[in-house]
């Protein structure tokens, strides 16, 4: 063998091997954070993005997700297109529910430099590490409901088979089932003492047809306090904001049941 093609070929292992020494690398350097991804559950994306500091991600792209948004971070740029072999999938505590927490920029690929200063205050709901990199696209589907779909029925029929999914969680998980049904009146049951309310009522409505209603009894697992309930009602009454995250959608369920 000539020794031009020695050096050929030693080139080309060098540069092999330096390939494969840097995906291992940032496949350690990746594991690191999933070891220790719950530092960052339910914190600003900010403090993730600061303990990146050897390597950070450079394009997004983010989509709903249900209830919430999910945003796929890739460490390469997007204007030469998603060929890392790995990225992370954040779920976002933003919902898609409330009006005051959209995100804007949806489904369009985008490159994080621009759009930092918008991430790094969103806080992180989960985080999944994904090491193939496929690019992916979410499919939602619209919920069947009609001005004949009757309130009663479709709740008492989901929490049947469903009800293991809703206890011993946030509200917040039925609200977003919920939709496109709509939580309007709101009565607190209060216990002996009158101080606290361990159960609250809600009258859900069928939006396309309002004759359509159903009553819904909350246990909640921690009482709700009455200085809590009476601040609530000073803004919002007796009625359900649904433009904004009350303070209903964090309490934990211990039981729900629902009521012509």
């Amino acid at each position: 063998m000539s020794i031009y093609l020695k050096i050929f070929f030693l080139l080309g292992f060098m540069i092999l091997f330096h390939k494969v020494n840097a995906q291992i690398d940032t496949l350690n350097y990746l594991k690191q954070f999933e070891t220790n991804k719950i530092k960052y559950i339910n914190q600003p994306f900010s403090k993730l993005l600061n303990d990146m500091s050897e390597l950070k991600p450079l394009s997004v792209y983010t989509q709903k997700g249900g209830c919430h948004y999910d945003t796929q971070f890739y460490f390469t740029d997007a204007k030469k297109g998603l060929s890392s072999s790995y990225k992370i999938n954040i779920v976002w505590q933003n919902s898609v529910y409330y009006k005051d927490e959209h995100i804007l920029n949806l489904n369009e690929i985008y490159s994080l430099t621009d759009t930092k200063d918008q991430y790094k205050k969103y806080i992180i709901k989960n985080i999944e590490f994904n090491y193939q990199g496929e690019f992916y696209v979410l499919s939602l589907r619209t919920k069947s409901i009609d001005k004949d779909t009757d309130s009663y029925n479709r709740i008492d029929s989901y929490l049947k088979t469903n009800k293991k999914n809703i206890l011993n969680n946030s509200f917040f998980n039925f609200v977003c089932w919920l939709r496109p049904m709509n939580l309007t009146r709101i009565k607190n049951i209060y216990d002996k003492s009158k101080t606290v309310a361990p159960q609250t009522e809600f009258i859900v409505v069928n939006p396309y047809n309002k004759r359509k209603k159903a009553k819904i009894i909350v246990e909640w697992e921690s009482p709700i306090s009455k200085n809590e309930i009476q601040e609530y009602k000073k803004k919002n009454g007796n009625h359900y904001d649904k433009n904004k995250r009350s303070f209903y959608v964090e309490k934990i369920v211990k039981d729900i049941k629902a009521y012509r």
